[in-house]
């Protein structure tokens, strides 16, 4: 072990395989040799992202290992270009590599470790670690020139573990343990897929199986071998990470975040990006005991794993963001037991955007400020924000047991559009004038069972449904001062009104609904 103060102990783990790396990120203690790596200063003073650069490549270069940093703040005054014309970085954390330290470890980012705006760009990402391959790039899954062109495949249906390709040839160039992406198209931005691994193939038959069942199905699909793209199994752990976007992560399998602090410097402003992270194509993500915040003079709004991103996790991470979103085709998501500040702008329409396919939100508590844009469709928290073709790929959402404070004059608490929300057992506080939940759209089979709702002047439930029989609202507790508890569209019989004072505890309001297109109904 190095005694020179101004160096930092520097654990690295060699001739490790990837079939070793999940039992090294759960136990690095039995990780051996070890190698102490003198020249990291931790006092904040000189540029050490030369020398853990070299002690991460090491480790990977061995096949994977730990990188342990004692407690201290290491500064990163310079940066790396990516093959991205307007992205770098300062580490990159390539597969099988864990970064974990004593707690109170800060990696920051210096004015030295940022790049200025290219020639002719519009904007400069200087993130603090990049998690990816080289190429670290958004697209590369889905574009040609990288992934070797596509196969293409037989019709899939959802829930199935198999995709079988057109011409059985196609298969020679793949193999059991592969990483593959499946795509409804070969051409666009933001395209449905699926990333996943295959676990075995029948040659004679030309069929991958595949390690997680598909989320949705594929009409037409194409396939594509993207394992030389892939960066799989990265930990980071007890590390707070500092700068403009303190963490991109691009076309990951496997990568876990604990107890880590993600600050975004609001401060940096002009072209910079600020945000707590960019992240890609992500197929197994989790974040816990953590989170994601701002210091200087700016809230950002913040994008979870984007672009079909799945089996995503948060859990008990404190997040303090102009806005919370994420969606583009995203499946199986939890989001449990989190503390979400929001602080929107004038133009912030949305707080929390929940979109995806089977997604839990429980037990969270969520806060906001004002929410004054959106114009009556606004709202704190929604399942739909992005472009109307979404809604077909959206469905599934659980809400249950959070505790939400809204301040949204004029908007919503809990705006939902998709088919199938259920909303249960939450408590939901409204003063002023907003409404507390809001269900739209047609035939929607929602689910609206034992919530308190207290709200000022504003209804507590408005329902702009086709069939309101397709719905279950009961055991709902909602008070408030205004002159209607339920706001009703369409063309519902007054027993529709009945059903609901039965079903549900109604006080303080001046009148039991309102059917916009009929009459009210006192209580």
């Amino acid at each position: 072990m190095m005694t020179n103060p101004l160096s930092a102990l520097l654990i690295l783990a060699v001739a490790c395989t990837p079939a070793l790396a999940q039992a090294i990120r759960q136990k690095s203690a039995d990780v051996s040799p070890h190698i102490a790596v003198s020249g990291a200063d931790p006092t904040g003073k000189l540029d050490t992202r030369v020398v853990i650069q070299r002690a991460i490549d090491t480790a990977a270069a061995a096949g994977g290992g730990v990188i342990f940093l004692r407690k201290g703040t290491y500064l990163l005054d310079s940066y790396q270009p990516s093959t991205h014309p307007w992205k770098f970085y300062n580490l990159r954390v390539p597969s099988n590599v864990t970064l974990d330290a004593e707690p109170g470890t800060v990696l920051l980012q210096g004015r030295g470790g940022r790049a200025p705006l290219p020639s002719r760009a519009e904007r400069v990402e200087n993130n603090v670690i990049a998690v990816g391959t080289a190429n670290y790039q958004a697209v590369t899954f889905q574009d040609p020139r990288f992934n070797g062109g596509f196969r293409m495949a037989k019709a899939t249906r959802v829930g199935t573990s198999t995709v079988s390709l057109l011409d059985p040839s196609d298969l020679s160039g793949f193999a059991a343990g592969d990483f593959i992406a499946i795509y409804a198209s070969t051409a666009g931005d933001v395209i449905e897929s699926e990333a996943t691994e295959v676990t075995s193939i029948d040659r004679a038959a030309g069929i991958l199986t595949l390690a997680h069942p598909l989320a949705r199905s594929f009409p037409r699909a194409f396939v594509a071998r993207v394992t030389n793209l892939a960066t799989t199994h990265v930990s980071l752990r007890n590390l707070t990470i500092q700068g403009a976007i303190p963490l991109a992560a691009t076309e990951v399998f496997d990568l876990s975040l604990s107890n880590c602090r993600l600050i975004y410097d609001g401060s940096a402003g002009g072209s910079n990006v600020v945000t707590g992270m960019m992240a890609n194509t992500i197929r197994g993500f989790r974040m816990e005991n953590g989170s994601i915040e701002a210091v200087g003079s700016a809230y950002a709004g913040l994008e979870l794993p984007q672009r079909n991103s799945q089996d995503v996790e948060f859990e008990n991470v404190t997040f303090r963001n102009r806005s919370v979103v994420f969606g583009e085709y995203a499946a199986h998501w939890k989001l449990l037991s989190n503390q979400l500040w929001i602080y929107p702008d004038s133009a912030t329409p949305v707080g929390i955007a929940a979109g995806g396919l089977d997604v839990e939100l429980t037990g969270n508590t969520i806060h906001a400020a004002d929410l004054t844009a959106g114009s009556g469709s606004g709202a704190l928290l929604t399942d739909c924000f992005g472009p109307a073709d979404y809604l077909g790929y959206i469905g599934k959402i659980r809400f249950r047991g959070n505790t939400i404070e809204c301040r949204a004059d004029g908007n919503n608490c809990l705006r939902l559009t998709t088919r199938d929300p259920l909303v249960d057992g939450n408590r939901i506080t409204a003063p002023g004038t907003a409404s507390g939940i809001k269900i739209e759209g047609a035939g929607a089979e929602f689910v609206i069972t034992h919530n308190t709702i207290s709200v000022g002047t504003g209804p507590a439930l408005v329902l702009n449904v086709s069939n309101l029989n397709s719905g279950v609202v009961k055991g709902n507790h909602l008070a408030g001062s205004g002159p209607y508890a339920i706001v009703l569209y369409g063309q519902f019989a007054p027993a529709a009104g009945e059903r609901l004072a039965a079903g549900n505890t109604i006080s303080g309001f001046s009148a039991l609904f309102l059917n916009v297109n009929a009459t009210s109904r006192r209580k």
